[in-house]
């Protein structure tokens, strides 16, 4: 024996070696045949396909067929030898194999053709213009066939991520379309020696045959290239679904199809039998149910072996083409809702004498045997099919059950019928080819004018704002500029009530505002939305106790007829207790469906944590379901009476930004709002510094597969603190950006999250500061994400930053905030904002020369001063029964 070889083992007659070059060989010596079959799988299949690749493996199976610069005429040789010769392509795999006559001579051709055709193929153009006719009739021909169709595409609903997913025979533009260096890549990846298992079975001398095995593929080289792993994993199906499929034909068909574990699953054993018992003919609880019933003409079972996950299917044939409804129903039931009828001890036991006899008796055939462990190969190891049989032995009625019970369930169920319909119709979508000449002509229909260049700095806008006050006390700021298309935004902030007036009225005031927009006393709903389109505006409305605000995009030509527009809504609103109860059914839908949200939970709870206030406190923050039920208890009257008694524009800031003629504006804000006021006093509600409660708090929502890990704490800090700067640019570090410690912890290095980082929020009225860290992860990562999140945290307040990070971040997140500035609708929200305050530009400006000085001391400092004794809250949200 050559030193190419290494023995592996000798496995119930078979003998493996491995080859330096990566082969696996395995020997089959059956002196009682007169044959020789060489047969040789590559691990490839549709499985391995990428995109606009599909049918790929399977075109290459055709193309290895055209010759070889050795073989130049692949099927005249092999016929010349005797050889019965085929290929067949699927899901894992792609096998070649011939018998011939056995004889030294057929056996070293054989060897040598398979070596020959493993790397030096012909794949050549023309060859493939011919070929891919071929491959396209063959599609034609399944498309044909409308049970073969329903069974792809219940399939292809059952994976909507995995290969196994998309037809063996591909797609037929791809097949038309492949060039050919594509297909040459596909096939130099591959077809290698170290991608492939050569099996020997039949009559032939052992030492011959690896004699001949090591002179034909011992000088193929072990490429240097990795073949990478397909890592694709089918996400558990979560709801059942349907195919409904309608084309020519006679006879029409239901199935079903449901996810199971790979071949080498402890488990596959016994759903063998499962479909076993369910689908033989005679005595199978499908042919007693459907066909001797008379239901069905025509059932059959089957399970795919297969090296990942695959599929259990059932399929029947009606006996009249308009009961094909009634026979899925009946098929699912008899699947999932009979199973203590159709699986029995001696339906089990049945099945397992039929099975093993069929093992035995391919044992028998030492060519159907060869050939039949391509699937083994496939699935990971030629000796899974030993092992399968020997499994088939120990199964159980339990066992059985068992998988029963787990598998056959609506939410990992596709079904799927065929409907024979005699004009099928088919909406045929045509493809856009030439995009370049149909644009030749085309010279567009409108030109929008250019703004103006302008220097977006704190200086700078200040020099261009005016700020006055209109009639009722109005505050107003003005930052008139030419915009591309003239556009202008608009910020309004309508302040009402006290702390003690709107104290239980949490969701009134966030509803109220939404419910405006929906009616006018002169407009619907939909008149409104048609006056904002013809308008070329938008508004858009939202509130929160003492305070709502309206943000409005139009254009020089509108704005005045969409403010307009704007206070018709906020002075005389329909406020329709019809149009409130869709709101409220809306707005109940959304917060239900929040409640299995792990990321709406916990970000809710940590702000629950970080609010530790009494429940008839207007700072409470109620949990979801006390979001709901409060919703279900509100009165419309309690909101029309909040609206009558505390709205007005006593206490209105708004700022405009763009193309506008300012005195066109003030005139119709002082037309508008220059003597509506509210009833109620108003008193700004101040929510006072408040240490977080501290501890973990862990909410479960089942069957969420990824969770949120969050923790915050509070600060007795002001934005406008002599220390303000240096905290600010240490938790831009830690966690607000994406060169920051918690974004390269969590996602870049550990890959632990998918979104990670932190916040710090300050009040401008008073001393109290949020800061929060958060990362989303999938639940088995839940435990390495809070940890990493911890122990960022810890260093940050321990070693504070680093001189490099403090450079960086101060270039960053000054860019950062011109960046913001040149955004018209973050300067609208700012000079509205700030009105009340009296603050400018200025305060930017001197914020970035603070920011601009600071030391890594003077940052760590700050973070050791308010963070190190300060509570922290945290939060665990996602499934973790486990």
């Amino acid at each position: 024996m050559a030193a190419k070889f290494e023995m592996v083992r000798e496995f119930e007659g078979i003998q493996e070696y491995r080859m330096s070059n990566g082969l696996s060989v395995l020997l089959f010596p059956d002196s009682s045949q007169s044959t020789v079959t060489v047969n040789i799988t590559y691990l490839v299949g549709s499985r391995h396909e990428g995109r606009g690749e599909t049918g790929m493996a399977h075109l290459l199976e055709h193309m290895l067929f055209k010759g070889t610069p050795q073989f130049p005429d692949a099927k005249g040789v092999l016929q010349k030898h005797g050889g019965l010769f085929n290929a067949t392509t699927w899901l894992d795999r792609t096998n070649y194999f011939e018998t011939m006559p056995a004889s030294d001579e057929n056996l070293k051709f054989g060897l040598q053709f398979e070596a020959d055709r493993m790397t030096h193929a012909w794949i050549r153009k023309q060859d493939l213009v011919s070929e891919m006719t071929v491959v396209r009739n063959e599609f034609e021909i399944g498309e044909n066939d409308p049970i073969g169709v329903l069974h792809d595409q219940m399939l292809s609903a059952a994976y909507r991520w995995h290969n196994y997913g998309k037809s063996t025979i591909g797609n037929r533009s791809d097949i038309e379309r492949v060039p050919v260096k594509n297909l040459k890549a596909f096939y130099k990846k591959y077809y290698q020696p170290d991608n492939a298992v050569l099996m020997i079975a039949g009559k032939f001398d052992a030492q011959k045959a690896l004699g001949y095995v090591n002179e034909f593929f011992a000088k193929l080289p072990k490429p240097k290239r990795k073949l990478d792993l397909t890592y694709t994993e089918e996400p558990a199906q979560d709801g059942s679904r349907q195919v409904r499929l309608m084309r020519s034909g006679e006879v029409a068909a239901a199935g079903v199809v449901y996810h199971v574990p790979a071949a080498a699953h402890a488990d596959f054993a016994a759903i063998r039998i499962l479909v076993e018992l369910y689908a033989q003919e005679p005595g199978g609880f499908l042919y007693e149910q459907l066909i001797k019933s008379g239901k069905a003409s025509e059932m059959f079972g089957m399970v795919y072996p297969l090296a990942e996950p695959g599929v259990l299917m059932m399929m029947a044939k009606p006996v009249k083409a308009e009961t094909v409804e009634v026979l899925l129903t009946d098929l699912i039931a008899d699947l999932e809702q009979k199973q203590s009828q159709a699986i029995t001890s001696e339906a089990v036991e049945r099945a397992k004498t039929r099975m093993l006899k069929n093992y035995k008796m391919m044992a028998s055939d030492s060519k159907k045997l060869a050939l039949n462990l391509s699937e083994s190969i496939a699935q990971g190891d030629y000796r899974l099919h030993f092992w399968a049989r020997d499994q088939i032995k120990t199964v159980s009625l339990e066992d059985v059950q068992r998988v029963a019970k787990s598998y056959l369930i609506e939410s990992n169920r596709t079904a799927g019928v065929f409907v024979p319909t005699s004009n099928a119709a088919r909406a045929e979508i045509s493809q856009v080819k030439d995009i370049a000449g149909m644009l030749s002509t085309y010279r567009g229909s409108e030109q929008t004018e250019q703004g103006d260049d302008f220097e977006a700095t704190p200086e700078n806008l200040e020099k261009h704002i005016s700020r006055v006050e209109l009639q009722n006390g109005i505050k107003a700021a003005f930052l008139p500029k030419k915009t591309r298309g003239h556009g202008v935004k608009a910020n309004f902030i309508l302040r009402y009530g006290t702390e003690t007036s709107l104290t239980g009225q949490n969701e009134a005031t966030a509803l109220l505002p939404h419910w405006m927009m929906r009616g006018t006393q002169k407009k619907s709903f939909q008149q409104i939305q048609d006056e904002f389109d013809r308008l070329q505006s938008t508004a858009r409305f939202n509130g929160t106790p003492g305070r709502t605000t309206v943000e409005i995009s139009s254009d020089r030509d509108n704005i005045v007829s969409a403010i307009r527009l704007v206070a018709e809504i906020l002075k005389s609103p329909a406020l329709s207790v019809d149009e409130f109860e869709i709101l409220r059914k809306k707005e109940m839908s959304e917060l239900e469906e929040a409640l299995a949200d792990p990321k709406t939970l916990g970000f809710n709870e940590l702000d629950r944590e970080q609010n530790p206030w009494a429940q008839d406190s207007i700072h409470y923050v109620p949990t979801i379901p006390e979001r709901i039920s409060g919703l279900k208890a509100l009165d419309p009257a309690q909101v029309q009476q909040l609206y009558h008694d505390q709205y007005g524009a006593s206490h209105l800031e708004l700022a405009l930004v763009g193309s506008f003629e300012v005195e066109a504006v003030q005139h119709a804000l002082n037309e508008e709002f220059g003597s509506w006021k509210a009833k109620q006093s108003f008193e700004r509600i101040i929510k006072p510094y408040r240490p977080t409660s501290a501890g973990l708090k862990v909410i479960q929502t089942p069957d969420k597969q990824m969770a949120l890990l969050a923790m915050g704490m509070n600060l007795p800090l002001q934005d406008n603190a002599t220390n303000y700067p240096a905290m600010r640019i240490g938790a831009y570090v830690l966690g607000e950006s994406m060169q920051s410690r918690i974004w390269n912890r969590l996602r870049e290095q550990g890959g632990l999250s998918y979104g990670a980082g932190s916040w710090l929020e300050a009040s401008k009225m008073t001393a109290n500061a949020s800061l929060g860290l958060y990362a989303m992860a999938a639940t088995d990562n839940a435990e390495k994400a809070l940890n990493a999140l911890s122990e960022e945290l810890n260093k940050w307040q321990s070693k504070g930053i680093t001189e490099q990070e403090l450079q960086e971040s101060k270039e960053s997140f000054c860019s950062m905030v011109q960046n913001m500035l040149a955004n018209d609708a973050y300067v609208v929200a700012s000079l509205s904002g700030n009105l009340e305050l009296g603050r400018t530009f200025e305060f930017q400006a001197d914020l970035l020369q603070r920011i601009q000085a600071l030391t890594t001391q003077e940052v760590l400092a700050a973070i050791e001063q308010y963070t190190k004794t300060a509570p922290i809250a945290q939060v665990k949200a996602g499934d973790f029964k486990h």
